[in-house]
Order: structure tokens, then C-alpha cells, then sequence
């Protein structure tokens, strides 16, 4: 696509509308020549476009003002020079008023003054288009503007830098129930009479107590505003400034946030009530763990005279299953109450020396006596594990509920107990069996509580589920996560990592 502008040269003197042409190309101009004023108007018909004509005001078939008329019907716009070998300042004054841009006379001059007149007026065209496509694009600009002032959820006013009303939202007078505000009114008089709705007019007043702290270039301000009625609003500001940092007005932005307060309230409430009741529950817990222990511990107790005297056979079966629920009882006690204590935050870590070795021997014998026949219960744990600094009572207690569920789900195989340590202080402990299995679906579920694999488990294999869940959660204070690796039919293994303090020199 070429870059030169198009001329087109109406002229019935072939012999001066070649010379016309030949004088712009000259220029760097595109020139085209028509003889006729029907030969013009077929072209323009086609679809010719030109940047500018040069039309002859006498033409044999058409004069220049029929010919403006006839381009006029077929709607189209192309500025032209009228030329005319007659100087009459009628023809002139008709022509201009028609659209000419300029009018020669063919006269000796002529060709002197054709290129500076061409040049102007293509000059002058280059810059009312310009001018046009930014009025169009500044139109659009305040369109969009526009629409987002008025769209807005937010109450807007604007004020120049000489504390004058710029412009006011619809948002902004349903806020305020004000109706009567103009472009042009003082800013301030529309602050005063926003400050005696508010619980605390003086406060919103002393910022702005003055002209300078209205327009100040100071980045985003805020406030929080309670109004007499019990809304809420919030308030945003900020400067108006252009390029090169000059300041020429501010924007203040007013927020409706009653709802969002009324819900933050009601969450506060809710808080406060889950604390108390929170309170209320540690507090029956202790009372329940205190009341509930003492007489389990006696029955415990009774249970084990009533054991080592005379019992016949049957007499034996019955104490057994009795003391088999009187130690599964003792045991959802101890998870409950730990789970409670766990979900209030209440469960506080210990810290000690021990010995991880020593720690996981004397696991394995407190689960020894839940091992089947088939099962063979393994150590992987090395002997020599430096001592390490931690809460020895949580991590045995996590590592006896794991060895216990393995046992539970595993009818013939081993359970195995590892521990090996990944860094200093840091160690990997896990357990792994050959039982069930578990559902890859199922994986997470199992470490909420009350929760099991399968929902005929607690028939099958006992338990609460709690177990896990409070293993879990253990970990997790420890500064582990507990995992599970698992294939239905061919075992589980559950494993942690747990970075201990360091032990200070003593």
C-alpha cells in the first residue's frame, strides 16, 4: 500500500491535465486524470478513493457545482481545489460554500502556486483528521468513564484542586440522601453536611479541616465511618496527579459496608460463644476424666483379685470377656479425651531425653499381647539411634496405636516397626504390614475420626477410629504428617518424619 497521498485531475484539456499530473508526481504525489466530469463520476462509482481532487470549474459535459452535487448524492466525501481560468469572486464564493478548500485562477501564477496551495491544504486535512480521531477517542474515553462512574457500587465525588465539586455519582447521593449537589459547589460544604451524619463528625472533619488536606498528594487515605442510623461505610482517597507528578484535585471513594459488619459482628459472637463452650467442655472433661478413671481404675483393680483367686473355667471366660471390655472402655475413654483435648488446643508436648531404641522395644511389648498366631511382630530399629530431646510419652502413644491397628487388620504376616534417621534430629518412623489393605479412596477419610475403612469394620475388628485421628493430629504437633502407603489385599504402611530439639550441652 502506498504512502503517497492520491490526487485525481479534472481537466478536459488533455494537454494541461497531463502537465497537471506530471508537475505533482513530481512532488512524490499519486496523480490521476480524468478529462470529463461522467468519467469522474464512473470512477467514483467503482470505488476510486483520493486523498484530494484538483476540479476544473468548467468542464465540457458538467461544471464543478454539478459535479460537487452529484458526489454529494453518491455520498462521498473528497475534499478538492476548484480551478478556473475565470476570476470571479462569485465562482469563489459559491465553490467555498459548496466544501472547496481553496480556488485558483489559471492564470500565469498558476503552476507556482499550485504545489504550496496542494501541500496546505493536504496539510490542514492530515490535521482535522488527527484532530477528529482524538475528539473520537477522547469520546470514548469519557464513555467508559462514564459508565464506570455511574456503574458503580461505590458513592464517588471528585474535587479539583481548587476545592471545587468536579463531578458526583448516583452512588454517592443514594448514600448521603443528598440531591441538590452541582459541579462547581465547595467541596467542603458537602463534607459538613456528610459529618453530621456520623457518630464521630469531628473526627471525619479534622481531616479535613482545610483545602490542603483535601487535595494533599499523599497516597490512598482511608477511614472507617459509623453513621448515626447504624450503616457502616468505608472511605477511600486519592490524589489526581498527571505524568510528571502534578497534583490537580482529589477522589473520594464511600463504601457501603454494613452488611459485611453485621456478618463480621455475628462471626465475633459466634467466636466468642464457641469459646465459651469450649471452655465449658474442658471444663467437663476434666470433671468427666477425674469422676469416670477413678472408678474404672477400682473395677480394674477388682478385676485383677477376682482373677488370681479360685475361678472354674466358665467363671474364667466370663472375667476375661469382662476385663477385654473393661480395657477397650478404659481405652475410648483415654482416645476421647485426648481427641477433645487435641481439637480445644489443650494437649501440651513434654520435653525429655530418651532414648528412641529403648522407646520402640518397650512399644512392641505393650502390643505383643494383640499378635495372632500367624503374626510375626519385627524390629527394624536400630540399636545405636543417638538420644534424642522430645515428648516420649506422645510419640510411644502414636507408635503403640499403630502397631495396634496393624495388628488388628493383619491375619497372617508380620508387622513391622522401622525407624531411621534421615538427618541430624530428624528421623523417618514407620510401620508396615501384609493385612487388608485399604481403599485408595478411602486413604484420607481414615484419619478423621470416628472413622474407618469400611463401614462393617467396627463389627469385624472393634475399635472406635479414633486412633488414627489422634495419631494424626500428634504427629502434626510433633511437626510431622502422618502418611499412609496402601494395596487392597497386600498391606499397609504408615509413616512420619519428626525433627527433635537439639540437645543442649550440659
Amino acid at each position: 500500500m502506498s504512502d503517497k497521498s492520491k490526487i485525481l485531475v479534472i481537466e478536459d484539456d488533455a494537454a494541461v491535465n497531463q502537465l497537471l499530473c506530471k508537475r505533482l508526481e513530481r512532488e512524490s504525489y499519486e496523480a490521476v486524470g480524468y478529462v470529463s466530469g461522467r468519467e469522474l463520476l464512473n470512477a467514483l462509482e467503482m470505488g476510486v478513493k483520493a486523498d484530494l481532487m484538483l476540479l476544473d470549474y468548467s468542464l465540457n459535459d458538467l461544471d464543478a457545482l454539478q459535479i460537487v452535487q452529484k458526489i454529494k448524492q453518491l455520498k462521498r466525501c473528497i475534499p478538492f481545489i476548484v480551478c478556473t481560468g475565470v476570476g470571479s469572486e462569485s465562482i469563489a464564493v459559491n465553490m467555498m460554500k459548496e466544501g472547496a478548500r481553496d480556488y485558483l485562477v489559471k492564470d500565469r501564477a498558476f503552476l507556482e502556486v499550485l504545489i504550496p496551495t496542494v501541500n496546505k491544504v493536504l496539510g490542514e486535512i492530515k490535521i482535522e483528521n488527527e484532530l477528529e480521531a482524538t475528539r473520537k477517542k477522547l469520546a470514548y474515553q469519557n464513555a467508559v468513564l462514564s459508565a464506570v462512574h455511574e456503574l458503580s457500587l461505590d458513592g464517588i465525588v471528585v474535587v479539583d484542586d481548587n476545592d471545587q465539586i468536579v463531578s458526583v455519582n448516583k452512588r454517592f447521593c443514594e448514600l448521603w440522601g443528598e440531591e441538590d449537589i452541582i459541579s462547581g459547589e465547595a467541596a467542603i460544604a458537602v463534607f459538613d453536611r456528610i459529618a453530621t451524619k456520623l457518630t464521630k463528625p469531628n473526627k471525619f472533619l479534622t481531616s479535613l479541616a482545610n483545602i490542603q488536606s483535601i487535595v494533599d498528594p499523599v497516597a490512598r487515605k482511608h477511614q472507617d465511618l459509623e453513621l448515626v442510623n447504624g450503616e457502616f461505610y468505608e472511605l477511600y482517597s486519592t490524589p489526581m496527579t498527571t505524568s510528571d507528578n502534578q497534583n490537580f484535585g482529589r477522589v473520594w471513594y464511600f463504601r457501603d459496608v454494613s452488611l459485611h459488619h453485621e456478618a463480621q459482628k455475628k462471626m465475633d459472637e459466634a467466636r466468642a460463644s464457641a469459646e465459651k463452650a469450649a471452655g465449658l467442655k474442658a471444663e467437663f472433661l476434666a470433671n468427666f476424666s477425674h469422676e469416670v478413671r477413678t472408678p474404672m481404675n477400682s473395677l480394674s483393680g477388682f478385676l485383677e483379685l477376682l482373677a488370681n483367686s479360685e475361678l472354674d473355667d466358665v467363671q474364667k471366660d466370663y472375667l476375661n470377656s469382662v476385663k477385654m471390655s473393661c480395657d477397650n472402655l478404659t481405652k475410648l475413654i483415654n482416645n476421647t479425651l485426648d481427641l477433645s483435648k487435641l481439637e480445644a488446643g489443650a494437649m501440651l508436648m513434654d520435653s525429655q531425653l530418651f532414648d528412641i531404641s529403648q522407646l520402640m522395644i518397650e512399644s512392641l511389648v505393650v502390643v505383643e499381647s494383640n499378635r495372632k498366631e500367624n503374626v510375626e511382630l519385627k524390629n527394624n530399629v536400630p540399636e545405636d539411634l543417638p538420644p534424642v530431646c522430645g515428648d516420649a510419652l506422645r510419640l510411644q502413644q502414636v507408635i503403640v496405636n499403630l502397631l495396634s491397628n496393624a495388628l488388628k487388620f493383619t491375619d497372617e504376616g508380620s508387622v513391622t516397626l522401622s525407624c531411621k534417621a534421615l538427618a541430624e534430629n530428624t528421623f523417618e518412623f514407620s510401620v508396615e504390614d501384609t493385612g487388608t489393605g485399604i481403599d485408595p479412596q478411602k486413604q484420607e477419610e481414615i484419619f478423621e475420626a470416628f472413622r474407618q475403612e469400611k463401614s462393617s469394620t467396627q463389627n469385624e475388628r472393634g475399635g472406635t477410629g479414633l486412633g488414627l485421628s489422634i495419631s494424626a493430629r500428634i504427629v502434626r504437633i510433633l511437626g510431622g504428617e502422618l502418611k499412609v502407603e496402601s494395596t487392597v489385599g497386600e498391606g499397609s504402611k504408615f509413616f512420619f518424619t519428626v525433627t527433635f530439639k537439639p540437645i543442649e550441652a550440659i
